[in-house]
């Protein structure tokens, strides 16, 4: 897996903010990360491939971690007490 460690952290423009905190308050209410199509519902995004295109920047931007397009992880640099 790609580490993220070593890589200063780029800020989220406010539409990938609201969309990371989604994801994390989401596992903390369901005990599981959502699916594409859950994140599309959501945010009402036209397609499946808008909320791909979000996820992939979070996940390019250290945000995240995902293992075979799912989400998995939520890195722990991410400060959840804002």
């Amino acid at each position: 897996f790609p580490s993220h460690d070593n890589q200063e952290r780029k800020p989220l423009t406010k539409g990938q903010e609201q969309i990371l905190i989604f994801i994390v308050e989401f596992e903390k209410n369901n005990f599981r990360y959502p699916s594409l199509r859950e994140i599309q519902s959501n945010f009402e995004l036209l397609s499946h491939s808008v909320a791909q295109y979000y996820v992939e920047l979070l996940e390019v931007k250290g945000y995240i971690e995902r293992f075979r397009g799912k989400i998995y992880k939520v890195t722990d640099k991410y400060d959840t007490s804002k």
